[in-house]
């Protein structure tokens, strides 16, 4: 558990930053790690302790059993020699007893994760708890705000001087492309208008309002984000699970993002829908659908700014242009950037930005 709560943190982190899911994680951890350590203490203690209370036992049950024979037995030599060999047998049952009962204590204490295999084996993967579980969201902008990147640089490790990111306005509701070969910044681009990446210089304005001068507004605005970048991360769980991720379930929200991205078709033709597991990073999913399932839970969380980083890399032109455009259908009210090198999946945006020339 801590394993799986360490790599989603990390491989997942601008999701997790962007949805303040940080201490989400840290909960889990340190929950599953208190209770590993109180279990590993348990069994140390119990696995040890009986060799100072047999022993003690032992030698006075002995004292008291040579006391009880005494009475009885006037011959001191065949008293000895009882008593004599009843310590040598305790002196050889003693470290038996011990071994036997920290086996025991061993086996209790792992015990648990035994039986917990034995039930998910059983369940066949199915998945209930899960929906049960809500989590308490930040603000964000219902309405998308204006966003304006004034004088912006960026220091990056591998160069020794700044660089200048693109000036640009962006109205709410606004469909922008964004096109350029690897290298030109688009990334860091979309990372500074999230919020993710403070630049050096130069401001990035909501609403006139600079948002890394209020702590608040920053967090407000990155919870108001959905980011699919193209590194996502799925985490080793049910499609259930990293659709909804850390909200509520809502069957209807559902419904409507598997919809969209065109999901319920090969969702439907697996023997568990749903309850299915994906594996260590969707290992057990293809490209195409492990990219429709990320596309799912970034569309499954309520947001003002949609922000699709190559995120339909994976998929045949056919399959991606229908995705894109019910994304554009559907969220007319919300503003979305899409960074792309395929110029047709930007037909349907209002101002396309070449950083390639703004580089030049």
């Amino acid at each position: 558990i801590q394993i799986k709560n360490i790599n989603s943190s990390y491989s997942n982190a601008r999701e997790n930053i962007l949805r303040d899911n940080i201490n989400n994680h840290l909960n889990k951890y340190r929950k599953a790690e208190t209770k590993l350590r109180i279990a590993v203490a348990n069994s140390v203690f119990f696995g040890v302790f009986p060799k100072y209370i047999f022993g003690p036992v032992g030698l006075c049950s002995i004292a008291l059993f040579s006391l009880i024979l005494s009475l009885k037995i006037s011959s001191y030599d065949i008293l000895i020699s009882i008593v004599g060999s009843l310590a040598l047998a305790m002196q050889k049952l003693l470290p038996a007893l011990q071994n036997i009962f920290k086996t025991w204590t061993g086996i209790q204490s792992n015990a648990a994760s035994v039986y917990r295999l034995k039930e998910r084996i059983r369940s066949n993967y199915k998945i209930s708890t899960y929906l049960n579980e809500s989590n308490d969201k930040l603000t964000f902008f219902k309405n998308p705000p204006t966003i304006q990147l004034k004088d912006c640089f960026i220091r990056y490790p591998s160069l020794k001087k700044d660089v200048k990111l693109i000036d640009l306005k962006i109205d709410p509701y606004s469909k922008i492309g964004l096109v350029g070969s690897s290298g030109t910044g688009k990334s860091t681009l979309l990372d500074v208008i999230s919020g993710l990446i403070i630049p050096k210089s130069g401001k990035v304005l909501l609403n006139n309002q600079d948002i890394f001068n209020k702590q608040a507004l920053i967090l407000k605005w990155r919870n108001s984000i959905a980011y699919l970048a193209q590194d996502y991360f799925l985490e080793s769980a049910s499609i259930l699970e990293n659709i909804i991720a850390n909200s509520t379930f809502n069957k209807k929200k559902l419904m409507e993002v598997l919809e969209i991205s065109q999901a319920n078709d090969f969702i439907n033709e697996l023997p568990n829908k749903l309850d299915t597991m994906v594996g260590n990073r969707g290992y057990l999913l293809s490209g195409g659908q492990r990219q429709r399932i990320a596309l799912c839970r970034s569309l499954y969380q309520p947001f003002s700014l949609l922000i699709l980083d190559e995120a339909t890399s994976s998929l045949n032109k056919d399959l991606e242009q229908k995705i894109v455009n019910s994304i554009f259908d559907k969220y007319k009210n919300k503003t979305i950037i899409i960074s792309t090198h395929k110029p047709e999946v930007l037909k349907n945006c209002e101002k396309v930005y070449d950083l390639d020339k703004f580089k030049k």
